[in-house]
């Protein structure tokens, strides 16, 4: 499971370059995407404002998978007992129809920190938007549809040659078929960028989690990939396991290619393109926050609430340390996890 998405922490310590202050308003926010990309026009929702230069059926998927997420991100919040207020504004999310513009606007706004060409989506918390584009213009993606139009177009001259209509037919149903699966292969992952990266930005501009902004960023992943689904439909998040996502955990898990807990959780950043590895962690790292979610949520409500917070005596609170004091010595603890894992 390659998930094609970036929170880019590191572009909280970068220097302003855009004249756009921390305080700066929703309203001003917009008006300066604008300015760089004129061809994105602004749509509203309840809680989100959208810009984009895509079709109207994109926006519309867009805006109901958004506001889909930030209801079963509540309701999350409330199974773990802490509340998560409502921003004062409306969120900004920006969508480009292509990975080109998607780009260009990354390295114009985030400079050094600018995602790679093998990323579908990021969020950015020093600007408070996540910025995605079509995966249909992925190249997995697209290259898929060359093969299914030229396969169309071989189908259209057999035809023309006199071809066997019933072998035609047949042919025809099967591309019409895969042009289906396809179609729903491009809205299964557009979906879980969408919610990956709204997750990100609900937990960087809600107060429910007070150390938020110093947590290791396995945490960030974990919570945001426990609540990726293709189905927004019905219910979705760490209470609630993805079979794709499940499915990749237990392929680590039966390889005994998972990382020791204790690696895991003292992890406090990510090389994206290391492939492999960070597919491990974010798989590893959702798995273990649902699972505390349904047989150690008090522990996990504590552990989100207190890690990146301060002692009285001012010493910060890692996550190793704050596991250890909550569910014992880790060795100990990841046996007894994995044991309950595998059964």
């Amino acid at each position: 499971m390659l998930l094609q998405t970036l929170m880019i922490t590191t572009a909280l310590a970068a220097a302003p370059h855009d004249g756009l202050t921390t305080d700066a308003t929703t309203a001003d926010r917009v008006a300066y995407v604008q300015s760089l990309m004129p061809d994105l026009n602004r749509h509203a929702s309840s809680r989100y404002i959208i810009l984009s230069d895509s079709d109207r059926e994109l926006i519309t998927e867009a805006q109901n998978t958004l506001e889909e997420t930030r209801r079963q991100y509540d309701r999350w919040c409330r199974a773990v007992d802490v509340k998560a207020p409502r921003p004062d504004q409306r969120l900004i999310s920006i969508v480009f129809h292509d990975r080109d513009s998607f780009l260009e606007f990354a390295k114009q706004t985030e400079v050094d920190n600018a995602p790679t060409h093998h990323i579908e989506g990021y969020f950015s918390p020093r600007h408070e938007w996540l910025v995605l584009f079509n995966p249909a213009d992925a190249d997995d993606l697209s290259r898929a549809d060359e093969r299914l139009a030229e396969a169309w177009a071989e189908v259209d001259r057999a035809a023309e040659q006199g071809a066997d209509p019933q072998a035609v037919a047949k042919a025809r149903q099967q591309l019409a078929d895969a042009g289906a699966e396809l179609q729903e292969a491009e809205r299964a992952r557009r979906a879980a960028v969408i919610i990956h990266e709204a997750v990100h930005q609900l937990v960087h501009v809600s107060t429910a989690f007070p150390g938020r902004h110093r947590w290791p960023v396995w945490l960030h992943e974990a919570i945001a990939v426990s609540f990726e689904t293709d189905n927004r439909r019905r219910p979705f998040g760490p209470d609630r396991t993805d079979a794709r996502r499940r499915a990749a955990f237990e392929t680590y898990l039966e390889a005994e290619e998972l990382l020791p807990l204790t690696e895991l959780v003292a992890t406090e950043t990510l090389q994206y393109d290391e492939g492999k590895r960070t597919n491990i962690i974010y798989c590893q790292s959702a798995a273990l926050l649902s699972w505390m979610h349904l047989k150690r949520r008090a522990e996990l409500s504590n552990l989100l609430q207190t890690v990146g917070t301060t002692e009285q005596d001012g010493q910060l609170i890692s996550a190793p340390k704050r596991m250890a004091e909550l569910l014992g010595p880790l060795d100990q603890f990841e046996r007894r996890w994995l044991n309950d894992e595998r059964r």
